[in-house]
């Protein structure tokens, strides 16, 4: 399917990490988080990702799930919060590796991009509790490296 085509019939807008999402869920009960804050049990997107584009290396304040639809597979990077870079494969070849759903825990940093970076995927993304932009962190380069020295090569290619 043409991904721009599908970008179009979901109404899907740039997102601010890269690639493009649409909010499609937001469940009507909330759940007090661990900052007091109020928010909904859970929320989910749709998330594209194009050629070279990336979802650049930044964090959520709730555990997020990543299902893959369609498209081409997706590398997911990870540095949890022992410090480990794991490196994740999105997609429908599970004999060779691939998951068709990857599960980040809250607080971990994570970034993704097409493998092959041509081409296109389409996941549902599962925030719980519900994603808010204000739980939203994107990685500072320069940040995250003096943090992670040993992922200077990751870090550099997937943050802004």
């Amino acid at each position: 399917m043409d991904p721009y085509k599908l970008i179009e019939i979901l109404d899907l807008k740039p997102h601010p990490e890269g690639g493009f999402y649409k909010e499609t869920y937001r469940a009507l009960s909330t759940v007090e988080i661990d900052n007091s804050k109020i928010r909904n049990t859970s929320t989910a997107i749709y998330y594209l990702l194009l050629d070279d584009h990336k979802s650049h290396f930044h964090k959520v304040l709730s555990d997020e799930i990543w299902i893959y639809h369609q498209g081409e597979t997706i590398e997911l990077y990870q540095i949890d919060t022992k410090g480990a870079l794991i490196t994740h494969l999105l997609g429908n070849d599970i004999q060779n590796s691939e998951k068709p759903q990857i599960v980040i825990p809250k607080g971990d940093w994570f970034a993704a991009k097409i493998k092959k970076d041509i081409g296109y995927c389409l996941v549902s993304c599962i925030v719980a509790p519900g994603f808010e932009f204000e739980d939203f962190i994107l990685a500072n380069q320069e940040d995250l490296i003096k943090q992670y020295p040993e992922y200077k090569g990751i870090i550099s290619q997937m943050c802004l």
